[in-house]
């Protein structure tokens, strides 16, 4: 099935991935980054229809950290940070009007999406990675992190930074130097929404950090070869953990008590409003045959 946009060469791939111009299918995760408001290509949740991963949450809906990392909702000061683009793996571009784009080539367009806009696809010359191991961290006041990480001089590659208040205790940077990059490769091996598996290639001496591109929440677990690890919020508001030296394998999945509870109550509402609903026709069938 084809996607609204109606490129030929971007079709909907049967896990919720999209069909490249070169024919091969191209999995999640990603994103696509189509820009919000009046001057983005879709209205609404187009790609969300379509389970397409975009930069802007579904319906609107973002975590309060994610909104203030890229500069406030509605308001977005943030969208051109290189750092943001590529701390959040973002790989596809919808625009209006063609442009000469550096970094990115064009896979599809000019077409007519369906509700009557121009759309020109783009695609990311290197693929952003969705997982990747850091080496260094540091922790800095809360106030001093969205104006940290959009720097351009800062590494978003080799440092990941923590609130001041998180419970990790990264080393200090000696003399102010970074470490070299760790010689281990992460790999998303198994996603789906709320829950994926990332692999671990080589080894690292010391502590590293895996540094995800999804969004934090409270309810995300993790576990580091099996044995439950917390969940912190790096780079603002990005998924981190903490990785012991040797570590093989993350698993991550979204379980929420609060969500379950809400659906309980909610199912019990709803029975309880039905039977209300139903008790007077009860009554009277009653009465005609007594």
């Amino acid at each position: 099935m084809l996607l609204p946009i109606r490129l030929v060469s971007w079709q909907k791939a049967p896990g919720g991935g999209v069909i490249g111009s070169h024919g091969g299918e191209t999995k999640p995760p990603f994103r696509v980054f189509d820009v919000p408001g009046r001057g983005g290509v879709y209205d609404g949740s187009w790609l969300m229809a379509h389970r397409i991963q975009g930069v802007f949450g579904y319906h609107g809906n973002e975590v309060r950290f994610y909104d203030e990392l890229w500069g406030g909702k509605n308001q977005w000061t943030n969208l051109a940070s290189p750092n943001l683009w590529n701390l959040f793996a973002v790989r596809f571009l919808l625009l209006r009007e063609p442009q000469q784009l550096p970094g990115f080539h064009p896979v599809g367009g000019p077409m007519t999406t369906t509700a009557g806009a121009p759309a020109h696809l783009y695609e990311r010359d290197t693929i952003p990675a969705y997982a990747r191991v850091i080496g260094a961290a540091a922790k800095v006041p809360e106030a001093q992190a969205v104006p940290t990480i959009i720097d351009q001089r800062f590494p978003i590659d080799n440092v990941v930074v923590f609130a001041d208040t998180a419970s990790v205790q990264p080393a200090a940077l000696s003399g102010g130097a970074l470490p070299p990059k760790p010689a281990v490769q992460a790999s998303v091996v198994d996603w789906e929404p709320g829950r994926m598996r990332i692999t671990l290639d080589g080894a690292a001496p010391a502590t590293t950090y895996l540094l995800v591109s999804e969004t934090w929440y409270p309810d995300w677990h993790a576990t580091v070869d099996g044995k439950a690890t917390p969940v912190h919020r790096a780079d603002f508001a990005a998924i981190g953990v903490e990785l012991p030296a040797g570590a093989e394998e993350v698993a991550l999945s979204f379980a929420s008590p609060a969500y379950r509870t809400g659906k309980l109550v909610t199912l019990l509402a709803t029975l309880l409003t039905l039977g209300l609903l139903a008790s007077p026709l009860w009554w009277r069938r009653s009465s005609h045959h007594a």
